[in-house]
């Protein structure tokens, strides 16, 4: 934690349908003092895994539809390869990266800001 006592980076990871997406809604809806008072959170920004998975679906599908063979996911909604999760986790970094390369000061201006990770909504 940082010296106002509060995060800086928080990641949460969990089992699609854990509750990841209630807790993120709970935080946006407290209050900004209450939620820093409380969880030690001030305000936050999310690095959400779900449109990237959502992508990997849709495109399995498109390809499908095509009869093509598919890229990631099987017919019934399962990973094809294990090293997809590696993946996923290495492209979430990448955003973080990103937001990094377009500001070199970001974590100076988002003091106090929280990066939140799903896996599925």
């Amino acid at each position: 934690m940082s010296k106002v006592n509060r995060f800086d980076i928080l990641i949460i990871i969990a089992r699609p349908a854990a509750g990841k997406s209630e807790l993120i809604d709970y935080l946006k809806n407290t209050g900004t003092a209450e939620r820093r008072r409380r969880f030690h959170i001030g305000g936050f920004e999310e690095i959400d895994d779900f449109p990237m998975l959502r992508a990997w679906f849709e495109e399995d599908r498109i390809l499908s539809d095509m009869g093509k063979p598919r890229l990631h996911t099987t017919d019934d909604g399962y990973f094809m390869h294990t090293y997809l999760w590696d993946v996923l986790i290495k492209r979430i970094c990448l955003e973080y990266e990103k937001r990094l390369r377009k500001d070199p000061l970001y974590h100076d201006r988002k003091r106090g800001k929280v990066a939140l990770r799903g896996n599925g909504k």
